[in-house]
């Protein structure tokens, strides 16, 4: 990959770490504790959540602009974080294993946009 397309790819995992502390922020306590109560292990996150939380001055003007370059520069960086994504009804979803949630709440902007660095 030459450098332009790695500064891109940084660029995308750093809109995407923005938008998730955004969502995390307003609904990780309410999403975890629902979580717990039911026995889940695993959690889903809709693009549609990430999308209302995505913030254009990230240089993307839209969250599926930011999807698009994670997508080209490969899903193994999520996938190593225990990420998943799914597809589900036509719907795109993070799957998040309910520990590594609570781990990515505790974690303020700056330790979340470096735990998504390569």
């Amino acid at each position: 990959m030459n450098k332009a397309n790695e500064d891109l790819c940084e660029e995308a995992f750093r809109a995407f770490a923005q938008a998730l502390a955004s969502y995390l922020r307003r609904n990780a306590p309410r999403t975890i504790s629902i979580a717990s109560l039911t026995g889940q292990d695993k959690v889903k996150v809709s693009v549609r959540a990430l999308m209302r939380e995505h913030d254009p001055s990230t240089g993307f003007s839209l969250f599926m602009e930011v999807l698009s370059v994670i997508n080209e520069c490969g899903l193994d960086r999520l996938r190593s974080k225990n990420i998943n994504v799914k597809v589900i009804d036509d719907e795109i979803y993070f799957e998040i294993p309910l520990n590594v949630l609570r781990r990515l709440k505790d974690m303020n902007l700056d330790d979340l946009i470096n735990y998504f660095k390569q």
